[in-house]
């Protein structure tokens, strides 16, 4: 019960953050779109993410420790997989559909 619940919780806090945190980024990359989130598991626990940008381009993946990780954005769904690096993560790029379901 308490494994579907955090589930049930990483979902929801995923789906809102995603439809609704889709803005311009204040300090890293100004002007450019982003998706900002933070993960409910640990530090270090694996994540997978499915992302679909508005039109082919990049993506940049910001943990906030200075180091970034760069990546293809395509129309059709782009699989992202790791392990977390910190709590929160933006999502730079014109992501159009991002999905973060366990």
């Amino acid at each position: 019960m308490k494994k579907y619940m955090k589930r049930v919780l990483l979902m929801a806090t995923c789906a809102i953050l995603g439809s609704l945190n889709v803005m311009r980024a204040g300090h890293n990359q100004p002007g450019a779109p982003c998706v900002k989130m933070h993960f409910a598991g640990k530090t270090g626990s694996k994540y997978a993410l499915l992302i679909m940008g508005a039109e082919a381009g990049e993506y940049t993946l910001d943990w906030g420790d200075g180091k970034t990780h760069k990546g293809k954005l395509n129309k059709t769904a782009t699989r992202i997989q790791g392990n977390i690096e910190a709590q929160y993560l933006t999502i730079y790029g014109n992501i159009a559909v991002l999905e973060c379901s366990n």
